[in-house]
């Protein structure tokens, strides 16, 4: 690896760092729940919808999790064995 592959790879490790706390640090998904307790908010197939994309969203947020234990583990094991 050169100087400048170290770099780009720091460089968007930090992205990476920023994009998940841009994430974790969110106003909007309790701004969300003050939404869904106004009057008529909204229909049944509406609620499937959103309730849906939130699932989703709990879903690939452990994938995430996941993904970054095997990222630290597999880097942690190169040029150790």
């Amino acid at each position: 690896m050169n100087a400048d592959q170290l770099q780009y790879l720091e460089k968007t490790v930090g992205n990476l760092e920023l994009a998940l706390d841009g994430l974790a640090d969110s106003d909007d998904l309790r701004q969300l729940l003050t939404f869904v307790h106004r009057p008529g908010w909204t229909t049944p197939a509406e609620f499937a919808l959103v309730l849906g994309l939130v699932d989703v969203m709990v879903s690939a947020v452990a994938q995430i999790q996941h993904l970054k234990g095997l990222l630290m583990k597999g880097a942690d094991l190169v040029g150790r064995h």
